[in-house]
Order: C-alpha cells, then sequence, then structure tokens
C-alpha cells in the first residue's frame, strides 16, 4: 500500500513540475496573406485598442499586449502569426500565453469576422475557363473530286 502511494504522489510530483502546455487557437482562411495581414493588424490595434510590441510582415507575426476585458489591469503577452499555405491561403494562429484558451478563441473569432466583413466570405472567385468559339454551322458543301495532273 505505501509503495502504491509513494508511486502515486511521485507521478502527482512529476506532472505538477511539468512545463506548462500553452494552448493555440488556429483557423485557416481563402484571403490572401496581404489581407489578412492588413485585417490582423487593424484588428489588433484599432479593433482591440491593443498595444502593438512588434511586428514583421515578411516572418508573419504580430506581438502585443493583451488586455482581457474581464480584468483591465492584467495583461498577457499575445501574438498573432500568419502562415502562408499552398493555393493562396493563410493559416491564423492567436496565442495568449496567460489566458485561458477561450480568449484566443475568441480573439480569433474576432480576426475571422473582421476578414469576412472586409472582403466576404472567401477570396476572389478565379476567372471563368474561356470557351471555345462555337463552330459555324455547318453548310452542305459541293463534292470534291481529287486533283490529278492536269489541274497544275
Amino acid at each position: 500500500m505505501r509503495l502504491k502511494l509513494r508511486g502515486f504522489l511521485l507521478a502527482l510530483a512529476g506532472a505538477a513540475c511539468a512545463p506548462a502546455a500553452y494552448a493555440k487557437a488556429a483557423a485557416e482562411s481563402a484571403q490572401s496573406y496581404e489581407r489578412a495581414w492588413n485585417t490582423a493588424v487593424r484588428y489588433v490595434r484599432v479593433d482591440q485598442n491593443l498595444k502593438v510590441t512588434e511586428k514583421d510582415i515578411e516572418a508573419g507575426y504580430v506581438a502585443f499586449d493583451y488586455v482581457s476585458s474581464d480584468s483591465a489591469h492584467a495583461t498577457s503577452p499575445g501574438t498573432l502569426e500568419l502562415v502562408r499555405l499552398d493555393g493562396g491561403k493563410v493559416r491564423i494562429v492567436v496565442q495568449l500565453s496567460k489566458m485561458p484558451r477561450f480568449h484566443e478563441d475568441v480573439f480569433l473569432q474576432g480576426v475571422l469576422k473582421k476578414l469576412r466583413e472586409d472582403y466576404g466570405d472567401s477570396a476572389p472567385p478565379p476567372p471563368p475557363p474561356t470557351k471555345p468559339a462555337p463552330a459555324p454551322p455547318s453548310t452542305p458543301s459541293a463534292p470534291t473530286r481529287e486533283r490529278g495532273a492536269n489541274d497544275l
């Protein structure tokens, strides 16, 4: 019995000392990278009125100080990352390291909503394929004869 209790306590202590795993909220958008970047920066700075501490369009991230609406005094470092995907899509990742996961989800949904409001539900549709010109109506043709040596 003592060995089982000792093993349990050791496992519990090991779990308590393990490094915290930070959650992330992520979603894909059919909008272009440039549109998503512009929207993300405006959402952080203008819509949420948060202080941007660092940003890099080439690396695709915005770092900011997140202030929860629950507590105006508690701030958390936040990042919003943009990853270019195949087909012109973009992956948006939000991380608020000191906040519960639902804050990241709500923040991400706000970015996606702003993208939809600014640019519509998806990327602009591709141009329609060009159709071949219709064939002229067929007319009965005169019988043809083979050319011979005398026709030259």
